[in-house]
This record gives structure tokens, sequence and C-alpha cells, in this order.
């Protein structure tokens, strides 16, 4: 009797001891599949925008590139070209060489932001002004005016990157604005920030298309700009990958009569 006794409780603990084995097999498995897919979600994510990266900039160079080499093509299949007709076929593609240099620009600043900002104090009124200085023939040529208040706050922030931000947003205020209107830079300390904030009048942004405007690539509705494709829309991507990069943010708010961008970072 004894010995049936031992019989069965040695086959119950092998048993349960079995049971045990397979559920923690079973658990760790999962377990570690979890963790696996949690550690390497990053990756994957970095490596889609990569290759997603990758196809939007070569659809984006091939484009100007096809454009200079089927008007090349055209000019040269003609042994009578006239010179008139020559210039502005250089002309033309002089304009497609300064697109390409913007796009390379672009993709240069969003390759080096991933090294380690120049945080100092930063005077963002001065800067502010002397960045706008910069825009004043751009906004005569449209008729468009730019008001500063500028009020005096200093930033922690790096200078080069503030530059680069707020003429993309001036530049887009301008090129989006309505023409005999104003672009309104404002400079104020707010909530223990600096916040930098461009207003325009013109048709505003879409709504469907706000959440989308800081991606790479992403260009709203071109009746914005009367039918004419303003750029590569690398622009707000770039400020808002600078502006993340120097621990600011940037803020978007629009409707049909205008639109305003912010930019706040923390004081010095």
């Amino acid at each position: 009797y004894m010995e049936q006794q031992y019989n069965d409780s040695r086959a119950r603990i092998i048993g349960s001891l079995v049971l045990l084995n397979v559920g923690v097999l079973v658990m760790g498995s999962l377990v570690s599949y979890l963790l696996a897919r949690r550690t390497l979600q990053p990756i994957e994510d970095a490596l889609e925008a990569q290759n997603r990266f990758t196809a939007d900039a070569s659809h984006e160079l091939r484009t100007p590139l096809t454009t200079m080499k089927t008007e090349i093509e055209v000019a040269l299949r003609d042994p009578k070209l006239p010179i008139a007709d020559a210039r502005n076929l250089l002309e033309s593609n002089i304009e497609e060489i300064d697109r390409l240099s913007k796009l390379a620009d672009g993709l240069l600043i969003l390759a080096r932001t991933g090294d380690k900002p120049d945080l100092q104090k930063v005077p963002v009124a001065d800067l502010a002004k002397k960045v706008a200085k910069r825009f004043d023939a751009m906004a005569k040529q449209k008729d468009i005016m730019i008001t500063r208040q500028l009020h005096g706050v200093t930033a922690q922030a790096d200078p080069a990157h503030a530059d680069a931000i707020i003429g993309i947003l001036l530049d887009n205020a301008i090129k989006y604005g309505t023409p005999k209107t104003a672009v309104t830079l404002v400079v104020v300390k707010q909530d223990n920030q600096a916040c930098v904030t461009v207003h325009n009048e013109g048709p505003g942004i879409a709504t469907e298309d706000l959440p989308n405007i800081f991606e790479r690539f992403y260009r709203a509705d071109t009746s914005r700009t009367g039918g004419k494709t303003a750029g590569y829309g690398l622009g707000l991507s770039i400020a808002y990958k600078l502006a993340t990069h120097m621990n600011g943010t940037i803020a978007v708010k629009s409707n049909k009569s205008g639109t305003t961008f912010t930019l706040r970072v923390s004081v010095a």
C-alpha cells in the first residue's frame, strides 16, 4: 500500500512538474515574443520610414531631371534652334537646377538633425528681426508687408535652428499669403516660453490637411497657390524636425481667413 501511494504521488508530482514546465515554457515564449516585438518595433518603423523617404526623394528628384532631359532632347532635334529659344531653355534648366539645389539642401538638413544641437542663450527678437529683413524683398514682390511685434526674450535654443525655422515660417506665410495683405511676426514670452508667431492672411489650410502638413514631401491642395506647385513639401517638415531637435514645439491653427504657426522654446 505504501509503495502504491509512493508511485501515485510520484506520478502526480511528475505530471504537475511537466504541466508547470510546459506552462512556463509557453508563457516565457509569449513574453519573449512580445518583448522582441516591442524592441524591434522602433527599428521596423525607422526602416519603413527610411524606405518611404527614399522612395519619395527619388520621385521628387526624378521629376525635374525628366523635365530637363525632355527640354534638352527637343531642343537638340532642331538643327536651327534660335538663340532666343536656346536662352529660354537655359533659363528653364537653371530654374530646375535651383529647385534641385533646394531639395538637396532640405534633405541634408533632415539628415543632419541627428547631431547634438548647439543650445545657447538666443535673443529671439533680434534674431527674428534679422531673419525678417531677409524676406522684405520677397514680400514686396507680392505686395505683402511684414509687420513686426518683437518683445525682448531670451531662449535656450540653437541659433542656426531657430534662424532656419523662422525663415521657413516666413517663407511659407508669404508664399501662401494673399497679395496686398500683411504677414505678422510676433515674439513674446508666455508661460516661461519664448513664442514666435507667424500669421498670414490667405485661403488657409484645409482641415483634412492640417494633421499632415509636417510630414515630408506632403503638399496640401494646390489651390492655395493658384494650382502651381510651390515646393517639395520639405519646409515645414524641416521646421518641425529642427524645433523638436532643440526641445521646442510648433503648432498650427488655420481657417478660411488665414494661418498661424507658433514656435515655442524654453526661455534661458
